[in-house]
């Protein structure tokens, strides 16, 4: 029968030493990316409340926003206006991306972003012509994110095709 040493008492000290360290550190990195997943989110959530509010709080800013979901004429004052509107709210999925391409969106939330760009659209169908104009200055390309890719296929869909 072939006799087996049981390991010295500091060897087991010694592995735990190391053992443990490393499953304490893991385990902040996941809280920590936890909690940049919900600042993130929340971030974005404000920024999204930020633009209704100061829609509801400015009786121009509505004027405009109504314009653009009848797909209204606009003066050429108005034009500016909305155009910084559309501007705006383009931003709030640009933050998205960002997040999204961070790794710091969650599924559901890019999912909620996606839909988002088909019901922007379909209330407000002025801004596809803006939202045309900056995906054209910016050069987006299908493949390069999925919030960019439902917006190209979203903007297609109403007319606006890029080359």
């Amino acid at each position: 029968m072939v006799k087996i040493d049981k390991p010295p008492f500091f060897e087991i000290i010694g592995m735990a030493a190391i053992v443990f360290p490393l499953v304490f550190v893991a385990w902040e990195l996941r809280q920590s990316n936890r909690i940049a997943l919900a600042g993130t989110e929340a971030d974005l959530r404000t920024a999204d409340m930020e633009l209704a509010i100061r829609v509801a709080e400015n009786p121009a800013l509505a004027v405009i926003v109504e314009k653009l979901q009848n797909n209204s004429e606009l003066s050429s004052l108005e034009d500016i206006q909305a155009s910084s509107y559309a501007t705006a709210a383009f931003a709030t999925l640009a933050q998205a991306n960002q997040a999204n391409i961070s790794g710091l969106l969650t599924e559901y939330s890019l999912d909620i972003y996606q839909t988002s760009i088909a019901d922007w659209l379909d209330s407000t169908p002025g801004l596809a012509k803006y939202w045309f104009e900056i995906a054209t200055y910016y050069d987006f390309q299908q493949g390069e994110s999925p919030i960019w890719d439902t917006l190209l296929a979203e903007l297609k869909d109403r007319g606006y095709a890029l080359e």
